[in-house]
């Protein structure tokens, strides 16, 4: 159990090494590390997070997810103007809540996407298009 804790406090001093400024905040994680190892939490060997923390990282939800899930509710009883007005409001809102432009389609292609695909429910059965 203490290994994790060890293994992540290497990694933060690494951190630390490779970006100037950053002592501070790679001490403060080692803190805070030491003490979940103090509390006797149990630690992911594979992560080297304490279970507790390693828990809420994977219960996270995605943006992404969460849209799908709100149209997935909404859908079935919303007429056919809001499921429209649905799928275009989020088509338009995501692009730009996406924080990292890695693996990001052309501008165009995104909205399209979501629109035609993301965000209609009657297309969920079928494969995206490969545009």
């Amino acid at each position: 159990m203490v290994r994790g804790c060890r293994d992540a406090a290497r990694a933060s001093d690494a951190a630390r090494a490779d970006r100037p400024g950053a002592r501070n905040l790679a001490e403060s994680r080692r803190s805070a590390l030491m003490q979940a190892a103090r509390r006797g939490e149990p630690f992911d060997e594979e992560t080297g997070l304490p279970s507790p923390e390693l828990r809420a990282k994977l219960q996270k939800v995605t943006w992404y997810q969460h849209t799908r899930d709100f149209i997935e509710k909404r859908w079935d009883g919303a007429p056919a103007k809001s499921r429209r007005n649905f799928a275009d409001a989020l088509a338009t809102i995501t692009p730009a809540l996406v924080k990292t432009e890695a693996g990001r389609p052309d501008p165009r292609v995104l909205p399209r996407a979501l629109y035609s695909w993301a965000y209609n429910k009657l297309a969920w059965r079928q494969e995206p298009r490969p545009e």
